[in-house]
């Protein structure tokens, strides 16, 4: 009977490690489809009027230029990472283990709760 509760809590842990995996893919993805845009369609506005101006005449792409799907898509993302790590890793050194993954999930949220333009709302 202790067999089996062992072997449902080791396939929940697999599944969390699969999960992390799956995140890191899609981010390595986006961070591919990002260089290309970069290259390809150039950098981001260096001064704010630029900004205001794209947002202007193309509201989408003024969003993805002022990092919207990093803020939407990558840094949520990066939970689903950093438990797979944990999973992965919590069996040789528990403990620091834990320590470094609880850093990793206060510096996402650190971010995610910095305000920014998207929060803020934009000029009309």
């Amino acid at each position: 009977m202790n067999e089996l509760r062992f072997e449902t809590g080791e396939s929940a842990w697999k599944r969390l490690c699969t999960i992390g995996g799956v995140a890191i893919l899609i981010l390595f993805v986006y961070s591919i489809i990002t260089m290309v845009a970069l290259i390809v369609l150039g950098g981001q506005p260096s001064i704010a009027e630029e900004a205001f101006t794209l947002l202007q005449n193309n509201r989408i792409v003024g969003l993805v230029w002022l990092d919207v799907l990093t803020v939407i898509v990558y840094m949520p993302l990066n939970y689903l990472l950093f438990a797979g790590i944990y999973v992965a890793l919590r069996r040789t050194n528990g403990a620091y283990t834990a320590l470094a993954t609880t850093l990793a999930f206060v510096g996402v949220t650190l971010v995610l709760a910095t305000p920014s333009v998207f929060f803020h709302g934009l000029p009309e």
